[in-house]
């Protein structure tokens, strides 16, 4: 339904009404697509984390934890651009993450950038929040 040519086809009709579901060629392939996308919803707690520096951060223990953990004064923010991403208008390294003052996560891949929640990445949304 997120297919710009069905939205075209069928722009005077979702404008009245609900968007149909269309009838696809090969409805195997999007059942299988379909399954394997709830397996990654319903399973997420299970799969091995991506292996980024800085991810083996412990803390003091006990309650100090919390204050350890949390992100407070300032905000969560990018590195600072590489002289060739300057170049190019870029305003942080965006490979680099820093959480606080305590934690930096390196190694964050470009591709964790496509998952987008409206115009803005996943990352890029949790960081404006926090």
């Amino acid at each position: 339904m997120h297919s710009p040519e069905y939205r075209e086809t069928y722009a005077a009709d979702l404008k009245k009404m609900l968007p149909r579901i269309p009838f696809a060629a090969n409805f195997r392939a999007f059942a299988d697509a379909g399954k394997r996308l709830a397996e990654l919803h319903l399973g997420y707690e299970s799969v091995e984390p991506y292996p980024l520096e800085g991810r083996d951060v412990s803390g003091p223990g006990g309650e100090a934890d919390y204050a350890f953990f949390a992100v407070r004064d300032k905000k969560m923010s990018f590195g600072r651009p590489t002289p060739e991403q300057k170049a190019e208008g870029a305003r942080g390294d965006k490979s680099v993450i820093h959480y606080n003052d305590r934690i930096t996560l390196r190694g964050v891949p470009a591709e964790a950038y496509r998952y987008k929640l409206g115009s803005r990445s996943a990352i890029e949304w949790i960081i404006d929040r926090y």
